[in-house]
């Protein structure tokens, strides 16, 4: 293998960094409060049933059905985005 074969080709410039692409901002910024609001309602749905009900195992409960059902919808939804 030669030299030249080797080497890279010379492609110009780099490519535009990601923060300069406004529309890839705001999906990030959309992603990452989604996600935040998320994390929060796993948080707060089970300590509202705590506080109303008193109950740990009502507490529990719910938070079993809230990972149960994130499970299953992620599977189902990724069923579909595989179509």
């Amino acid at each position: 293998m030669s030299d030249s074969q080797s080497r890279p080709t010379d492609r110009g410039s780099d490519p535009p960094s990601l923060w300069s692409n406004s529309p890839y901002r705001i999906f990030l910024a959309s992603q990452t409060l989604s996600s935040l609001g998320d994390s929060f309602s796993y948080v707060a749905l089970p300590l509202l049933v705590l506080h109303s009900t008193g109950s740990v195992l009502q507490m529990g409960f719910v938070t079993g059905l809230t990972g149960v059902a994130s499970i299953v919808s992620g599977l189902f939804a990724g069923l579909i985005a595989d179509r």
